[in-house]
Formats: structure tokens, C-alpha cells, sequence
């Protein structure tokens, strides 16, 4: 199992009020292989209120799918479509970790990127 904790926080600049969402230290990636009919997981810390999102860019060589789930195992969003990009987007209703599986339906490795905002 992959664990990241991330944290996505609102984050305000300057005496201006100029802000932004993201990572705290900003956006963050990471580029791995999951293997053929299995499941990478992520453990990801979003906050209350902010819109977090999550993007997966998979070589298309297989069909990768993403869920999201809060810390009661319920699901939050998911992507299964059929395209190499996928997205999820969520507003959490609080603080917290939040799970994301990767899962590779193919018969070989799928190598790709997961980045969070």
C-alpha cells in the first residue's frame, strides 16, 4: 500500500488578500506503476470547505480507475470511465483523511500520475 498524507488548505498571500487552494508547500504528484489487476491506495488530508481535486493520468496501455472514499468508507466520488485522464473533484464536509484507490482492470502494469491540488 501507497500511503501519502497530503493537505489541501486554503492558503492567503500578502497584506492583498490574494489566495489560493492547494497542497500545503503547493500542488503535489507522484509517478508510480500500479500492477496488472491490482489497487494502489492513498491516504490524502483535504479541509473543510475547499475544492479538492485529484487527477490521474494512466499510460493507456490498461483501464485505470479511481474512487474516493472519506474516513467512513463511504464512497465520495469516483471516475471509471474508460479514458486514460481521470478526474475526481470533492467539497469535504470536514477535515479530514480521505482514501483514493487507483485500480489497474488490465492484465499488464500501468504506469501514472496522481496529482492533487
Amino acid at each position: 500500500m501507497r500511503t501519502f498524507i497530503l493537505a489541501a488548505v486554503a492558503a492567503v498571500i500578502g497584506v492583498t488578500g490574494v489566495g489560493f487552494a492547494g497542497a500545503v508547500g503547493g500542488p503535489r504528484a507522484n509517478t508510480t506503476r500500479v500492477n496488472a489487476r491490482a489497487t494502489d491506495v492513498y491516504t490524502i488530508s483535504f479541509r473543510c470547505g475547499e475544492t479538492a481535486r485529484i487527477v490521474v493520468d494512466g499510460d493507456g496501455d490498461t483501464d485505470l480507475d479511481v474512487y474516493v472514499y472519506d474516513e467512513f468508507g463511504n464512497l465520495i466520488t469516483k471516475d471509471d470511465n474508460k479514458h486514460r485522464l481521470l478526474r475526481g473533484q470533492l467539497h469535504p464536509p470536514f477535515t479530514g483523511p480521505f482514501t483514493v484507490r487507483v485500480v489497474n482492470r488490465g492484465v499488464v502494469y500501468n504506469q501514472y500520475r496522481l496529482t492533487t491540488n
